[in-house]
């Protein structure tokens, strides 16, 4: 079989690659509904590879309390030539959608789910080489966002990294 040249990974693909890839802890705050207080801890692991030549960043991700998992969530991030992209798949919402668009402003990153009436917005803050934080809102331009999760992102080396992953995948089984 003869596989097509392809076109080195753009800078904005890079961009995403150093941000994103790797094995993730993050320790988090989520409301129990929108417009509630951020107080309940969770813990989550994630990780994330460049995948397709560099076109795209794959993320599996899981969260727990109490270290039983309680969330899991696929992301696949991307550069359409014209705009960041970003797809996600979790066990909480329906599947499927257009890719929500992002922007950078300086050290943020947001994609806003398209639509209309209430949407998801996700706000990724990169101050710092191998940490990030996380927000996720809900609402829209017109009403306003607020805040269902706040996590910190750090980034960290072990060949453990999928054991949450693992406890997610059994108790599915």
């Amino acid at each position: 079989m003869r596989w097509m040249k392809i076109d080195p990974p753009t800078p904005q693909h890079q961009r995403l690659i150093e941000v994103f890839t790797g094995e993730w802890r993050s320790e988090e705050r989520v409301a129990s509904c929108p417009g509630g207080q951020l107080d309940e801890v969770r813990h989550g692991r994630l990780v994330a590879r460049a995948a397709l030549g560099g076109r795209f960043v794959i993320s599996d991700y899981v969260q727990e309390r109490e270290e039983v998992p309680v969330f899991a969530g696929h992301g696949v991030y991307g550069w359409d030539g014209e705009r960041y992209t970003m797809q996600w798949f979790d066990t909480e919402t329906a599947a499927g959608g257009e890719p929500a668009p992002g922007v950078w402003d300086g050290e943020l990153l947001v994609f806003t789910r398209p639509g209309t009436g209430p949407r998801e917005r996700y706000e990724y803050e990169f101050r710092a080489p191998g940490a990030y934080r996380l927000r996720v809102l809900v609402g829209d331009e017109s009403a306003g966002w607020v805040p269902v999760l706040a996590g910190l992102f750090r980034r960290f080396a072990s060949s453990r990294s999928s054991g949450a992953l693992s406890r997610w995948n059994e108790s599915a089984a």
